[in-house]
């Protein structure tokens, strides 16, 4: 087996395409393109599910300081956003995971639910919590956290507003 380095996907899928490669692994705006070649390149696409790899969302929740500047790593009015639950909850509700998979990732991913893909086996938990995509659902624990559109700009500014200019 010979491993080529290239710069970037694009040259690797160039590559694959003038049958410089045996192997590409296609990103999923690939798929219109590398599809319909299938026949006249002589090769096959496979559709092998989820992969170990996955894009997610993370609160920084570190209440710690910097060591050398002693700068907190994070501004204190986003460490008590970050740390409630219901601020989460709310965040996980105005997802759309759907609408992700289906016009970002070309309809060829899949919602990701737990921190650890499916193609982990006995190590992903298929049983968390999941969160439907229910904007009402969000501003509804938004509403009871305190975090609400005080001054009509349509941004919602959290229950400390007055105190400070925290806004989401």
């Amino acid at each position: 087996m010979i491993y080529e380095i290239v710069p970037d996907i694009e040259a690797e899928r160039v590559k694959f395409q003038a049958g410089e490669t045996d192997v590409h692994g296609m990103p999923g705006e690939e798929f219109a393109i590398l599809e319909p070649l299938q026949e006249e390149g002589n090769f096959t696409i496979h559709r092998r599910g989820p992969a170990l790899g996955a894009t997610f969302l993370a609160f920084n929740m570190n209440p710690g300081s910097d060591p050398e500047s002693g700068e907190p790593y994070l501004a204190a009015e986003k460490l008590e956003w970050f740390w409630n639950t219901q601020f989460r909850r709310a965040v996980a509700h105005s997802v759309d995971k759907e609408t992700i998979v289906q016009e970002i990732q070309e309809g060829l991913g899949y919602p990701q639910r737990a921190s650890i893909s499916p193609a982990a086996g006995d190590f992903h938990n298929p049983d968390v919590r999941r969160y439907a995509y229910d904007i009402d659902q969000a501003n509804e624990i938004l509403d009871e956290i305190g975090w609400v559109d005080s001054d009509g700009d349509g941004i919602r500014e959290d229950g400390a507003a007055t105190r400070s200019s925290s806004r989401w």
